[in-house]
């Protein structure tokens, strides 16, 4: 074979390879191209979807933000009155050294016998170990007059001789209020019942359910009507009313609390079941902070003097 036949048959071979690397090399530039426009597309989708969930995020933080706004003016609308009982309450424990919690807007449902199911609200349940008070606040500004009527007749130098107190039966237990501006407000009136038989009548209620749901008699609960606006003063000082329910306003109220834990300690009464009955209020929604010992283990989320921050939007 020539020399030039050979050249011939050379290149001849060689087309087809030449040919397949060719396309090959033209394949892996079109495999790199589409390569990197995937790898583009997915990083500009990738920035779009991080785009739209920082947005998600940040309205779902929003959102957030203003629902517990909301629910803060909720709760200081709920406690608008409450919130400064409280807290006097929480003072007067820390005083006497007590041990377990304050419990506030207690709401429980009690079905009697014989009658429709009843929704109940206590204002707040004080709790220790040997300790389990039920107490009525009033915001009740002013001067404050809690007795009975004399049984025969009326004394006239006393206040019995004011017209105002006529409908009041001898021996029925009233509260007259005397306001700052000197305007009058007597209790009972309309629904309204007089606080001592109010909160006895809570009282009563709650021991009810509490033994429905401890399986046994928490035993007495001990009461108080405790007029904690910051003008009340009742005349006489702190009283009781019967064997189980006391009233003062808050310059004794420290002085009240003892008597009515010593008075418990006096009857021998059985140690309350104080981390049943947490338990029990927590599950119904109640605002608790815990005093004394308790005072870390259990926080409430509003703090001190909260329902004033948002006592502007509570009113709203």
């Amino acid at each position: 074979m020539s020399f030039p036949s050979f050249i011939a048959g050379l290149v001849v071979g060689l087309i087809p390879f030449l040919v397949a690397a060719w396309l090959w090399r033209r394949k892996a530039h079109q495999f790199r191209d589409e390569k990197a426009q995937l790898k583009a597309e997915h990083e500009e989708n990738l920035s779009e979807l991080n785009a739209q969930r920082n947005e998600d995020l940040s309205n779902l933080e929003e959102a957030h933000h203003r629902n517990l706004e909301e629910l803060r003016v909720l709760v200081a609308r709920g406690m608008k009155w409450e919130g400064g009982s409280r807290q006097h309450l929480i003072e007067a424990c820390e005083a006497i050294g007590v041990n377990g919690f304050v419990a506030t807007n207690v709401s429980f449902l009690v079905q009697n016998r014989g009658s429709d199911a009843y929704i109940h609200q206590i204002d707040h349940l004080i709790v220790s170990d040997h300790m389990l008070f039920v107490v009525e606040a009033k915001n009740w500004q002013g001067t404050i007059y809690h007795r009975e009527r004399y049984k025969n007749g009326y004394d006239p130098l006393s206040i019995d001789a004011l017209p105002v107190l006529n409908e009041i039966a001898p021996e029925e237990r009233y509260v007259l209020q005397v306001k700052d501006n000197h305007a009058m407000m007597l209790h009972p009136k309309g629904d309204t019942p007089e606080p001592v038989k109010q909160v006895e009548a809570q009282s009563k209620n709650f021991r009810k359910y509490l033994a429905s749901r401890l399986g046994t008699d928490p035993g007495h609960t001990l009461n108080c009507v405790f007029y904690s606006h910051r003008t009340s003063r009742l005349v006489g000082g702190a009283r009781t009313f019967g064997k189980y329910t006391w009233a003062t306003d808050k310059h004794e109220l420290p002085a009240v609390l003892e008597q009515m834990q010593q008075h418990r300690h006096s009857t021998h009464a059985h140690p309350v079941r104080l981390h049943d009955i947490y338990e029990i209020v927590w599950a119904l929604g109640a605002d608790i902070q815990g005093v004394g010992t308790y005072a870390e283990q259990w926080q409430s989320p509003f703090p001190e003097g909260f329902e004033k921050r948002y006592f502007k939007h509570a009113q709203s």
